[in-house]
């Protein structure tokens, strides 16, 4: 267990938030926390050693290819929820944009989704194809899916320079921030990535265990409501204090929503608090891991090795 203090605090916030865009540099959190960058290192070293940190990565959205996409979530019951790994190893192979996957501990037990996968899908029409290809996989029991995001966006044009450039960034990931973008040593680097950050093409993510800190430990629980949450719901759970991460009501499933208390306890005063608000609570899901992936980046990223070695 691991006591951090307000800096390591402010420097997780930033991999967590989804209004600041992390573009994977030392630089930027010691010019925003107003440290040295030598303080930042020496954080994210320790932050690494005890396993709150525990990886780096980037993800690349399908939506550099232009066109009308749809972003969704697929929230899924298993025949057995022991199967999941299995599950989501078949979905990795079945679904064209798989994005990442969620299993849950559902309380009461069968009385909500055991899994969540989402995916991107070329429009509308498709979005429903790869619900129904998620619907055959075995093991499956039923599926529900969930539009979070649609947009008609502009294409993006990568060449074989853009290409390479994102499998070094993956490689040097490995080996942690301090070796991240613009010291890779390619001079046109630097405009190459600002366009796919500017653009919300490329992230860079930190995959983290907050259970490893003792003072700032949360906990991530979905509350599945019996009905869905209108407008004025929204207002009085924001008037009670309940929110989800970073405030993104935008994003929030009109039946589920996510919330972090920092133990029990607080979880069971954030339910009453739902409770008290008016709102039938159907099920708490308590997450068990959270695993993101990109086959399809790996797959065209190994096609590009290639071809650029032929």
């Amino acid at each position: 267990m691991m006591i951090v203090d307000d800096v390591d605090v402010e420097i997780l916030k930033r991999f967590q938030s989804s209004d600041e865009v992390w573009r994977g540099t030392i630089t930027e959190l010691s010019e925003s926390l107003d440290v040295s960058e030598k303080t930042i290192e020496n954080r994210l070293r320790r932050l690494e050693e005890t396993r709150v940190i525990l990886y780096y990565d980037l993800n690349l959205t399908p939506w550099i290819y232009g066109g009308t996409w749809v972003w969704g979530e697929a929230m899924i019951g298993l025949d057995n929820p022991v199967s999941s790994t299995t599950v989501i190893e078949a979905l990795k192979a079945k679904l064209t944009y798989f994005d990442d996957s969620t299993s849950w501990t559902v309380v009461p037990t069968g009385s909500s989704h055991d899994l969540s996968v989402t995916f991107h899908a070329k429009g509308e029409e498709d979005f429903e194809r790869q619900v129904e290809v998620i619907k055959g996989v075995m093991g499956v029991a039923y599926v529900r899916g969930v539009k979070l995001e649609q947009m008609k966006v502009s294409s993006l044009e990568l060449d074989e320079a853009d290409w390479r450039m994102i499998a070094a960034l993956k490689r040097v990931l490995k080996r942690g921030p301090s070796e991240l973008c613009y010291k890779l040593g390619i001079g046109q680097d630097e405009i190459r990535l600002s366009r796919l950050i500017e653009a919300r093409k490329l992230f860079f993510l930190a995959g983290m265990d907050f259970a490893r800190i003792e003072n700032w430990s949360h906990i991530h629980v979905k509350v599945t409501f019996h009905e869905k949450l209108i407008p004025e719901e929204k207002k009085k759970l924001k008037e009670a204090g309940i929110a989800p991460p970073h405030r993104d009501w935008n994003r929030v499933d009109q039946k589920t929503l996510a919330i972090e208390p920092r133990d029990l306890r607080e979880l069971k005063e954030m339910t009453n608090k739902i409770i008290n608000a008016g709102m039938k609570i159907d099920s708490l899901s308590i997450l068990d891991s959270y695993l993101p992936s990109q086959p399809w980046l790996n797959k065209l990223l190994l096609q590009a090795h290639f071809s650029s070695h032929s």
